[in-house]
């Protein structure tokens, strides 16, 4: 009996350095059965070359593996995967930020919506929205930005949609969520941790790091913005990565639910490493009557987009430890995207010149301004009224909008001109000054309204204090 005893430990012992030695010569075994590498891959990635092909999935999931080699360590990995907002840094990734812990409203001033969602969010119904939003919540967000007027709308929607992400992000942390399990190569490869991401957050799992992050990334033409829990793994068995970063999508506004993401150093031997990237979502485009006209057109792009995007991953493990963060949290500096327009007037370079360095000095003031327009005019009828050039500027910051008009009346010499001979006087130097001075004074009183906004934000203005400068502003206009 005791012969049999030991046949079977040493069976067991020959099977187990048989797996062992399957890994060491298939480095990507982890994610087997879902991804298997051939041997034209493993050519091209030999080569130097990044490697993406679309999984087999159901009728409304989309799975992609890919995978290029790398001069880098899991240690690297993992220093990089502590900022994100530097990791994930590429032309798909329009914003991102690391929630705090725990998450704060403030963690989302950078996030930005535009007049295509403020159009989307009002084409709305129940069971037919481009949002994925509940009927409930239809109903609130566009009762909370619709009820305003309309110059306020886009403000309100920032308000309303920071509000929806922020719940999200909180009601995950607290419960967990429903939705697809992870891929079944995490179950067999790394029980504890497969068992501790289903489950999140009632099963308590292996010693990992965890965070969650926002983004607002570029599918196909439109913005996705989601939420996304992070954990961190160092595998400790000869079949596991080295270090292993799942990504398990919280929620989504646009297209995608359930997302898992794998980012892993898998070792190919000694001095030999890969980068690999592994990638199951459900998309809602998928379903229908053109589902799979859809599925070919996002797949073929996916599979493009997907090697690009692991070349810049490899530039930046390969280049050294992350970047030093600018901001709390690895945020990204974000740079103010300032539109202007000329109307009833050509186009001039030194005015434009003046206007962006003005609206980029605004930003020192607040760093949560999410767009800058401005509109310099000369008015229609000019010649019957002094004042001969108006400049609009308009600012969206959250939960609110400033607007600053001023006008002037110029140069004395050009009050009787036609609009098309004032077009070009502008550009003489005694018109530049006073054209100056009322761009001047436009972001003055901009900036004045800034530092306003940040006191009122920082509780530094109280209430009665406010209510006694609205009352003494309603006396002065009145």
């Amino acid at each position: 009996m005791r012969e049999y005893g030991q046949i079977a430990v040493i069976a067991a012992l020959l099977a187990l350095q048989f797996a062992f030695a399957s890994v060491a010569t298939d480095p990507f075994a982890f994610f087997g059965p879902s991804a298997v590498v051939g041997a034209d891959a493993r050519d091209r990635l030999e080569r130097g070359e990044a490697v993406a092909w679309t999984l087999p999935a159901g009728p409304r999931t989309l799975a992609l593996f890919g995978a290029i080699r790398i001069a880098a360590d899991g240690d690297r990995l993992v220093d990089w995967a502590r900022d994100i907002a530097a990791l994930k840094r590429s032309a798909f990734v329009l914003e991102i930020g690391r929630f705090s812990d725990p998450p704060r409203i403030e963690d989302l001033d950078n996030l930005t919506f535009d007049a295509d969602d403020l159009r989307d969010l009002g084409r709305c119904r129940p069971a037919s929205c481009a949002f994925q939003l509940s009927d409930a919540e239809i109903e609130s967000v566009q009762q909370a930005v619709f009820n305003r007027s309309a110059p306020w709308r886009l403000a309100a929607l920032h308000g309303a949609f920071h509000a929806l992400v922020l719940r999200r992000a909180e009601e995950y942390l607290a419960h967990g969520r429903s939705g697809p399990p992870p891929p079944p190569f995490l179950s067999a490869h790394w029980p504890p941790l497969a068992a501790y991401l289903e489950h999140y957050p009632r099963v308590a799992g292996p010693e990992v790091e965890t965070y969650l992050y926002w983004s607002k990334e570029r599918m196909g033409g439109r913005a996705v913005v989601s939420v996304t829990h992070v954990s961190v793994a160092r595998g400790a068995r000869p079949d596991q990565p080295d270090a292993l970063i799942v990504g398990r999508q919280v929620c989504a506004l646009r297209y995608t639910q359930g997302a898992w993401a794998f980012t892993a150093i898998v070792s190919g031997g000694p001095d030999t490493a890969y980068l690999a990237y592994l990638n199951q979502s459900e998309v809602s485009a998928l379903g229908g009557f053109f589902g799979g006209l859809v599925r070919f057109i996002v797949e073929r792009r996916v599979r493009s987009e997907a090697t690009e995007v692991l070349q810049g991953l490899r530039r930046r493990l390969e280049s050294g430890g992350p970047p030093r963060p600018t901001e709390p949290h690895g945020g990204p500096t974000m740079k103010l995207p300032v539109e202007i327009k000329f109307r009833h007037m050509r186009p001039s370079e030194w005015i434009d010149a003046d206007l962006r360095k003005r609206a980029g000095k605004l930003c020192t003031y607040c760093r949560r301004i999410h767009s800058c327009h401005v509109v310099v005019e000369i008015p229609h009828r000019h010649h019957e009224t002094g004042n001969r050039f108006h400049v609009s500027l308009d600012l969206v910051v959250p939960g609110e909008e400033i607007a600053v008009t001023r006008s002037a009346n110029l140069h004395a010499s050009t009050r009787q001109l036609s609009a098309r001979a004032w077009a070009k006087a502008y550009e003489v130097e005694g018109m530049q000054k006073d054209i100056r001075v009322v761009i001047r004074d436009t972001f003055d009183v901009a900036r004045r309204r800034l530092q306003e906004y940040e006191r009122r934000r920082r509780g530094q203005i109280k209430t009665h204090q406010r209510a006694f400068r609205a009352k003494r502003q309603e006396r002065i206009a009145s």
